[in-house]
């Protein structure tokens, strides 16, 4: 059964902004743009299924640091390729289940698949 989710935008002398459930999002002047949110949604919803399936395997972690880069072309403005470094620190974890986690990671997050293959999107880690 699929679900929904709302929200509403508006765009006027002030700026863009989203409204959502948990409050509103402003998308310019000195805030961050429409195109910085995207790619904070992606390494959020990267970051928080990786998180996950590493606690399933059981690892202990205490800290996922995300560095993104994304190439793009100017005009018409799109975005090529987004790649996505994580430095993960945590114990009882093997390169062999980090690897693992990361196929998994690809293949559960809602806000890759939305944008996959439209955007090559890759990731890499290591074990700090």
């Amino acid at each position: 059964m699929s679900k929904s989710k709302t929200l509403r935008a508006r765009a006027d002398e002030r700026g863009a902004r989203a409204i959502t459930e948990n409050g509103e999002i402003a998308m310019s002047g000195e805030n961050p743009s429409p195109v910085d949110h995207l790619l904070a949604s992606l390494a959020g919803c990267a970051g928080i299924t990786l998180l996950a399936i590493l606690q399933k395997q059981r690892a202990e972690v205490r800290d996922i640091l995300q560095d993104l880069r994304a190439e793009y072309d100017p005009n018409p403005y799109r975005i090529r390729t987004i790649r996505i470094h994580f430095t993960i620190d945590a114990e009882n974890l093997t390169r062999r289940n980090l690897d693992t986690a990361l196929d998994l990671m690809e293949r559960h997050c809602p806000v890759h698949a939305a944008l996959s293959p439209e955007i090559d999107i890759a990731y890499t880690a290591e074990m700090a």
